[in-house]
């Protein structure tokens, strides 16, 4: 999953880097993570809300990983500096725990356990 985010950044030849939509992707990001996070503790932990929220996020995520990719590439309109590697670093990093967020949102209904886990009684 992770690869075909990076490769979709890099090789794309579209610009998607322009920050009128990356605010529009974070605001939707955001506001569908925190609406997530308050529906699973209001309706008594149901897990389907983080199914929802989680599917919702799921493209943002991809997109804003994306995004901080071809930011560091500088193949876009915006990139950053050479000598600055710190914050591409901390943002790419980020991005990818929301993105783990939102898959481990995602499978949250299923009831997944390891493997060493006893069934219940």
């Amino acid at each position: 999953m992770l690869q075909v985010v990076v490769s979709f950044a890099i090789f794309i030849p579209n610009d998607f880097t322009q920050t009128w939509l990356t605010r529009k992707v974070n605001v939707v990001y955001t506001v569908t993570i925190l609406g997530g996070q308050i529906a699973f503790f209001v309706q008594q932990q149901n897990k389907i809300a983080l199914l929802i929220a989680g599917a919702i996020g799921f493209p943002c995520a991809c997109y804003l990983l994306a995004k901080e990719v071809k930011w560091v590439f500088g193949q876009g309109t915006y990139h950053y500096p050479e000598n600055n590697i710190a914050k591409p670093a901390r943002n790419i990093y980020g991005d990818f725990w929301s993105l783990f967020l939102t898959v481990m949102w995602i499978y949250s209904p299923f009831g997944m356990r390891n493997s060493t886990s006893q069934p219940q009684s």
